[in-house]
Formats: structure tokens, sequence, C-alpha cells
């Protein structure tokens, strides 16, 4: 018993505590907590976030930058130190926060903290479908916010178009694992269509064909092939060529009539 008590991490408990009030379809908030204990947890919650990159020996600059932007700080201080069930009650308690304030900024973080969160969440229960089900919804609900953000142009236009890039990225692969495959290749080719690089949009481009054909869409997935052709030149990942060819591979497979082009 008293080994046990040694080996209690009361920040631990604490995000366990916060995670057991979430709420994932509960409209806007997402903690039922009220709002002077919320800001209580926050404080407490940035306090160790800034003193743990501070014991790191983490640049000073650095952790200034992390203070100012709440989805970078909790990444840094808890996320990259696999700290996930932390990382969770931070992004969820940080997101909460947000929730008072009107700006176009803050609309922006509050959808990041929303992909955030569902990420983290997604990971501490990956294998298991219920878990799968619910972040998907979750992830669906954050796209629908960032579409919103997106159509009336508020917000760092860059960081939303990365945003929705990642996030629909994020739930083709959800959807993939749970064997959904025409949800897959929607969210992939979004992902594509957001993205700001060759790289990124041949390689999304690439899963959403893959999908495609494992759905039986073959005619639709050469179109998908065919639309990035012409960033095969300046591709410089060597992963976003790979998934290409190996979807083009597939597709010449799956209609040996209509074989491509090598990339």
């Amino acid at each position: 018993m008293a080994d046990q008590e040694e080996d209690r991490d009361p920040l631990r408990e604490l995000a366990a505590a916060v995670l057991r009030r979430l709420r994932l379809d509960g409209g806007g908030r997402l903690l039922d907590l009220a709002d002077p204990e919320r800001d209580r947890l926050s404080a407490c919650f940035r306090v160790l976030a800034v003193g743990g990159l501070v014991a790191r020996g983490v640049p000073r600059e650095e952790v200034r930058r992390a203070e100012r932007y709440v989805p970078l700080l909790v990444e840094r201080a808890f996320e990259e130190t696999g700290a996930l069930p932390e990382a969770a009650a931070f992004y969820a308690l940080a997101h909460e926060e947000r929730l008072a304030y009107e700006d176009a900024r803050s609309r922006y973080e509050l959808a990041a903290l929303r992909f955030k969160l569902g990420h983290i969440l997604f990971l501490l229960g990956e294998h298991e479908a219920a878990n799968l089900e619910r972040c998907a919804a979750f992830g669906r609900e954050t796209a629908a916010l960032v579409e919103r953000l997106e159509a009336s142009g508020e917000g760092p236009p860059q960081a939303v178009r990365l945003l929705a890039m990642e996030l629909q990225g994020w739930l083709g692969g959800r959807y993939e694992a749970l064997g959904r495959l025409d949800p897959a290749a929607t969210a992939f080719l979004a992902a594509s269509g957001a993205a700001a690089t060759a790289d990124d949009r041949v390689a999304f481009a690439a899963r959403a064909a893959a999908a495609m054909l494992a759905a039986g869409r073959a005619p639709e997935a050469r179109r998908v092939l065919d639309a990035v052709r012409c960033d095969l030149p300046v591709v410089c990942s060597d992963l976003s060529r790979r998934l290409w060819q190996a979807a083009q591979a597939s597709l010449s497979e799956d209609m040996p009539g209509e074989r491509l082009p090598d990339a």
C-alpha cells in the first residue's frame, strides 16, 4: 500500500479527474465544470506546463512563444513527453477558456484545440472501435467548425488552411481504420484540396485514390491520380511519390486496359 501511494502522480490524477468531466456531445462546451473551478484548474496546468519546459532547459524565447499560443504550450509541455492524459485535460480546459472570446483568432484556436484533443483521445484508446467512432464523430464536428471559419474569411488564412488539411487527413485515417472507405476517400480528397504544397497534395490524393480503389471506384481513382500528375515533377517527398506510384500500380492491376505512364 505504501508503494502504491508513493507511485501516485498528483498531476496524472488531476488530469483523470478533468477527463471524467469531459462531454464530447454537449455542443459548445466540453467540460462539466463551473467557471471558477475551470479557471483554477487551467491556471494550475499552465503553471506546471511552463515550469516543466523551464526544467527541461527549453530556451526562454521558446517558452514565451508557447505561453502566447496555448496549443503549442500543451504540445511542448505534455504531448512531446508522452504525458497524454495531461495533454488531453489541458487541451479541454484551454478550449473552455476560449469560449468566452468572440474574436477570429480565438475561434481558430478553439478549432485547433478540438483537433488536438480528438487526436489525443484517439491515442489513449487507439484500438477500441467505440473510441474510434467517438473520435471520428468529434472530428466531423470540428471539421464543420473549420469549414465555417474558412467560409467567413476569419482567422489566419494559412493556419486555417493547414488545420483543414491536417484535420481531414486525420479523419481519413480514422475512417480507414473503421473500414469506412467512402468517407475515408472523401476526407483524403478534401485534405488534398486544402494542401498548400505539391508533396501534401499528391500524398493525400494518392490515399484518396487507394481508398476509392478498395471501395471499387476505379474510374474515380484514376481521375484523382490524373489530377495531381502535374505536381509530380516538383514533388520532393519520397513518401508522397511512393504513395502515388503504389496507387497507380494498383489501378493498373484493377484496370489493365487503362495503364498509366510512370511518374
